[in-house]
């Protein structure tokens, strides 16, 4: 777990968090471990937090002025969103939102909050803005499971890519605590015939291409990962929604061993990596 160290006096314990929230017009407030099962490119979300704090705690600063400060970002359209809300004298809580609009955000959201001292306050004392307390960041997956195998159905012929393949997988990994979903996409032919299985799983062959596809998204990701000589093969446990938490996840449950001991054996012996996998995945056990 990180730490974090400020150049300045902080109140940490004087705040109390609620947890990060999110709502849809269709949908209540509702904390991120039930996330969207709804959710599509033309839907409005907001993401709101509260927080309480001790009036005694915070007195002791001298500070005539507080704001909770919200962020939220989404890695896979390079937005962000701001919003803050003055901490109001007399009052002992305070809830802020943001409002992401619909058509600008994909796959996850990285939210965060803090408490500042606002710029204008002349008692502060501290640099402009100082963090006086802050809650940590959290993820919320848009898309519900399938956002762990984010997918899109484009004509190969418009991008130069085979018209008759079926579907690639693009990766790309800067950091293993990256969103897996922000990483990771399925490109699919949308003039293929196998774009109409993945559609309506009740088709005769939709459960195979289902297997096929799951196996090239496993193993294009561990490979590119085991042989990307600039990353460094660690993560944050924490960030369950991370790509290395998703494919420690893979391994322990496919495999029966670790990250790293996979990588290894994607980089030594590729061959057994694959029919251990097979293995695993009891793959096309049941094809049809």
């Amino acid at each position: 777990m990180s730490v974090v160290i400020l150049p300045h006096p902080t109140a940490q314990l004087a705040f109390e968090w609620g947890d990060y929230t999110w709502s849809t017009s269709s949908n209540l407030s509702s904390p991120f471990a039930e996330p969207p099962s709804n959710w599509d490119y033309s839907t409005a979300i907001s993401i709101g937090v509260q927080v309480a704090w001790d009036p005694n705690e915070v007195r002791s600063f001298a500070l005539r002025t507080l704001e909770v400060v919200l962020t939220v970002d989404c890695p896979a359209t390079a937005m962000r969103w701001v919003s803050a809300a003055t901490l109001a004298s007399g009052t002992q809580h305070q809830s802020v939102v943001v409002e992401v609009p619909p058509g600008e955000a994909s796959g996850t959201l990285e939210v965060r909050a803090w408490v500042v001292c606002s710029p204008g306050d002349p008692n502060a004392g501290l640099p402009p803005a100082a963090k006086l307390a802050w809650k940590p960041r959290q993820r919320l997956y848009l898309e519900g499971d399938g956002s762990r195998f984010p997918t899109q159905a484009i004509p190969f012929s418009q991008r130069g890519l085979p018209p008759d393949a079926a579907w690639t997988v693009e990766v790309e990994v800067n950091d293993l605590d990256d969103s897996f979903g922000s990483c990771v996409q399925a490109l699919i032919n949308a003039d293929h015939p196998v774009r109409e299985l993945l559609l309506d799983l009740s088709r005769p062959g939709a459960a195979t291409a289902v297997q096929v596809l799951r196996r090239d998204i496993i193993t294009t990701v561990l490979d590119q990962v085991a042989r990307d000589s600039t990353l460094e093969q660690t993560f944050d446990p924490e960030f369950t929604d991370s790509v290395g938490s998703v494919l420690e996840n893979w391994c322990r449950l496919y495999l029966k061993q670790d990250l790293p001991s996979t990588l290894a054996m994607v980089r030594d012996d590729p061959r057994v990596f694959d029919v251990e996998l097979q293995a695993g995945l009891r793959f096309l056990e049941k094809a049809q």
